[in-house]
């Protein structure tokens, strides 16, 4: 079988920029649940409270880009003053999947001891909003 083509668009709300293709499987989506205020443990440690929303949780994974490669995941979501971004991809159901939220930022291991300019293991986690 061939692989996927998830062809991944990130976007500041202006312009679509395209992202180099992830890893196989490098689309992982879950529910992040949204509780009540009044949610916790009480004293003889029951769990209380309601799920108020559920919003998709994304992670995105590369395993080996150019340095180039990962400025430009890099610079697609972390520009200042523009907290939200939209993320794009064709899910392996062939629909395409469109999202406004937040990252924490983006993560990778930079190859400095072969100085072969690769950055490896990278992933960007993205909340809906």
């Amino acid at each position: 079988m061939a692989e996927h083509n998830y062809n991944l668009y990130f976007s500041d709300g202006n312009t679509w920029t395209k992202m180099p293709p992830p890893a196989k499987e490098g689309i992982n989506d879950g529910d992040n649940l949204i509780w009540s205020d009044n949610a916790g443990r009480t004293a003889n440690g029951n769990f209380v409270g309601d799920i108020k929303a559920v919003k998709k949780s994304i992670t995105i994974t590369w395993n080996v880009l150019t340095y180039t490669e990962f400025l430009t995941i890099k610079n697609a979501i972390s520009r200042l003053g523009t907290p939200f971004i939209k993320i794009k991809y064709t899910g392996t159901d062939g629909d395409v999947h469109i999202y406004k939220g937040y990252t924490e930022g983006i993560k990778g291991t930079i190859d400095t001891y072969t100085g072969n300019g690769k950055v490896k293991g990278v992933s960007v986690n993205f909340v809906e909003q």
